[in-house]
């Protein structure tokens, strides 16, 4: 998949993840309503951001959709500038 309209999509999924959290906030009966798509929403974001890293790399990723191994696919170079940029992934 073209790798900007995968940072597209995964803006689209964290601004909706962004909304939800807003919301939520307010009382704690809404974040009982919220949280499953607040974390659906935060997890898919970081899904098509990983998959937009790894089609620029020109990775082939296939049907994978378990974050761990997205994220293992990445350079090392890849993982190092993500840190520099102080994402805070290094941990991982």
């Amino acid at each position: 998949m073209n790798a900007d309209l995968l940072v597209y999509q995964a803006k689209a999924f964290y601004n909706a993840y962004i909304a939800l959290d807003q919301l939520s906030r307010d009382d704690s009966d809404t974040l009982l309503l919220l949280f499953a798509p607040l974390v659906v929403n935060g997890a898919f974001s970081v899904e098509l951001a990983l998959k937009a890293i790894l089609a620029k790399n020109q990775i082939e990723y296939g049907k994978e959709h378990n974050l761990l191994i997205l994220f293992q696919m990445l350079s090392t170079g890849t993982v190092g500038i993500l840190n520099r940029k102080g994402t805070g992934v290094c941990g991982l």
